[in-house]
């Protein structure tokens, strides 16, 4: 198992006496991987039915880290100082093997812990602490090639269109980068309810947003869990729940005492299914395979953790 999926760390080696230093002043927090576990369930003939993550009950302020980042992916400026602290706090685990056959196209899960929230600015996702759960479909190599810039926001003339709904600086290295984060994708290729926004992460990719669906952004004055999907060099490259903590404390106040044995009053809480308001037409870069329609959201009491699923997988063809 390595480090980075051990422990939340410093930067990786940009400049490698600054990176060194900043280890050795920088707090390390153990990230308890065995508490955080993938899973996959299949029917009688092989099937996959769900897809999930669980992260344990206790992951809340008190036990994760209340630092912005842990600046693995942050942008620094030409001396080597954080301006942007990209991106929360990081975990990659793989899919167990059992996952693993026809139609199946994920390669990892990235969670993300953002104590702070993170934009589009004005948005309801600042300031509101929650997890990105980021189901990647492209290759790891392919999303770390977006690396962040350590000379400051990039200027980088955007010549593909209409400007997009939600403006961000470029934090990339290079607006190569950017350019090929940005690039156009036929239409079949894309959610129809969805807006590709000017939001390119550095180890991510860029972010579609439901500007027609998403509470969130139809005056519902707040953000309890919603659905992106992620766009990475022309095609669609993670499928991505983000849910907020305070919607997870949430059911947890709604769970009765323990009833001191499994089941019981202890049943879990389960919240949905939650439809993913919108899928492309056809897959591009040969990610056709088993897509879900919809994700639930789950709490057990007994013990203690939360289950964050894809469900109710059908096939999306390549295009």
């Amino acid at each position: 198992m390595s480090l980075r999926q051990l422990l939340f760390v410093a930067p990786p080696l940009y400049n490698k006496f600054f990176s060194f230093l900043l280890f050795l002043l920088t707090p390390v927090v153990l990230f308890v991987v065995d508490r955080y576990k993938t899973f996959v369930t299949k029917n009688g003939s092989g099937k996959m039915t769900e897809l999930g993550i669980i992260v344990p009950g206790a992951a809340d302020v008190d036990t994760l880290p209340s630092t912005p980042s842990d600046n693995n992916w942050a942008l620094l400026d030409g001396n080597g100082q954080v301006i942007h602290p990209c991106c929360g706090h990081e975990l990659v685990l793989p899919f167990p093997k059992e996952a693993y056959g026809p139609g199946f196209f994920f390669t990892e899960i990235q969670l993300n812990w953002n104590p702070l929230g993170h934009g589009p600015p004005g948005s309801l996702y600042e300031g509101a602490p929650h997890f990105d759960f980021h189901f990647y479909t492209t290759p790891t190599e392919e999303r770390e090639s977006l690396i962040p810039s350590t000379v400051g926001p990039q200027e980088c003339p955007w010549t593909g269109g209409a400007v997009p709904e939600a403006e961000f600086p470029v934090f990339l290295d290079s607006c190569d980068q950017f350019e090929a984060s940005m690039q156009l994708t036929p239409p079949e290729q894309l959610p129809p309810t969805y807006t590709i926004v000017n939001a390119v992460e550095p180890g991510m990719g860029n972010h579609m947003i439901d500007f027609v669906n998403s509470p969130e952004w139809n005056g519902a004055g707040y953000f309890t869990h919603t659905w992106i999907w992620g766009h990475l060099l022309g095609s669609i490259g993670y499928l991505e729940p983000m849910v907020a903590l305070e919607y997870m404390d949430t059911l947890r106040a709604m769970a009765p005492a323990k009833s001191g044995k499994k089941g019981g009053s202890s049943a879990p809480i389960s919240e949905g299914p939650f439809p993913i308001w919108s899928h492309p037409a056809c897959m591009g870069a040969g990610r056709g395979g088993m897509y879900p329609k919809n994700y639930d959201i789950i709490y057990d009491p007994y013990k203690n953790e939360f289950s964050f699923v894809l469900t109710d997988f059908f096939y999306i063809e390549n295009c």
